[in-house]
């Protein structure tokens, strides 16, 4: 039987902003905070910085390791 892969889940944590809008976090990674007008929106900023964020990491392990085999690692 073939196991389903299931996409992370991850928390935030927001709050209103004084000048309007919301800004948030990302409780499971440091570093990773964004805002928006709308709570939808600000998910949103989230998942795109949290994408570029990983995308970046990613590049730099590939360009600073000796390995070049890649390969995906279900859970």
């Amino acid at each position: 039987m073939k196991k389903e892969s299931k996409s992370p889940k991850f928390t935030i944590s927001y709050n209103h902003s004084k000048s309007g809008g919301f800004h948030g976090i990302v409780n499971e990674v440091p570093g990773v905070a964004s805002q928006g007008e709308t709570v939808a929106e600000l998910i949103e900023n989230l998942k795109d910085a949290l994408a570029a964020m990983f995308e970046a990491n990613r590049k730099d392990k590939i360009e600073d390791s000796q390995f070049k085999t890649e390969a995906d690692l279900v859970f």
